[in-house]
């Protein structure tokens, strides 16, 4: 129904076009990276002021499936440095600090601090939040290259389940890597009729252009057209 982007959030003053490969950001997240002037930064980042100082890496303390998305991407496109693995729990290093809120307000009040957050935080607090390049060239976080990702996925789900799989290591040009959508789960039939057309017009409103438009402005993303048209017509199915 929605997509909800992962940005790698970061504050470092004078930096604002920061670049990440997935195994740099391994590196970071499990300590192997510990300044921000590192050879390994310094390499995809060539015309940046990068600072001699420390990264300080914020992760969420609780269970998170925003933690067990962005640790699929890692174990997917950085297998060879990221070889936990993925889940909700956050077994890199760091300091945890709990939900979206508590990493994002860390990372805000700490210079050279980083993390991992949904998109809306790391809008709302004002923070850095880099290009993701898989190999296909650097990609911004935007709805565009987001719904560019969710196109790469293929439906596991049979009939009108639309369960995807994600393509974390997907090296398609200008799909933006680090994400997650969510499922909204009803009974396709027996519903009763006073409450099915309450479900089908909460669905439908949320499924529809319109819906789907107004998405980027709370942190989230508009489904492509592609599965847009799938969850629109498994919705006029319910009975």
């Amino acid at each position: 129904m929605v997509t909800g982007p992962v940005a790698f959030a970061y504050n470092l003053k004078g930096v604002d076009n920061l670049v990440i490969t997935p195994e740099v950001a391994a590196k970071i997240f499990n300590g192997a990276i510990t300044k921000w002037n590192d050879p390994a930064i310094v390499a995809v980042n060539k015309d940046a002021q990068l600072p001699d100082m420390a990264v300080k890496v914020f992760f969420r303390s609780d269970d998170s499936g925003t933690t067990e998305n962005f640790t699929k991407w890692l174990s997917a496109a950085a297998p060879s440095v990221w070889t936990a693995e993925a889940g909700k729990k956050w077994t890199g290093k760091g300091e945890g600090k709990p939900q979206n809120t508590g990493v994002a307000t860390a990372v805000k009040s700490t210079e050279g601090g980083v993390t991992y957050t949904e998109w809306s935080f790391a809008k709302d607090n004002n923070l850095g939040i880099a290009k993701i390049d898989n190999g296909g060239g650097p990609v911004e976080l935007t709805a565009e290259s987001v719904g560019k990702s969710v196109a790469t996925a293929k439906q596991v789900g049979e009939g009108n389940d639309l369960s995807l799989k994600l393509d974390y290591a997907t090296k398609e040009a200008g799909a933006y890597p680090i994400v997650l959508v969510t499922y909204e789960i009803v009974c396709s039939k027996g519903t009763a009729a006073d409450k099915l057309a309450l479900v089908k017009g909460f669905l439908g409103y949320t499924a529809s252009t319109e819906g789907q438009a107004v998405l980027d402005k709370l942190g989230y993303a508009p489904l492509p057209e592609s599965v847009q048209t799938k969850v629109a017509a498994s919705i006029k199915n319910l009975a």
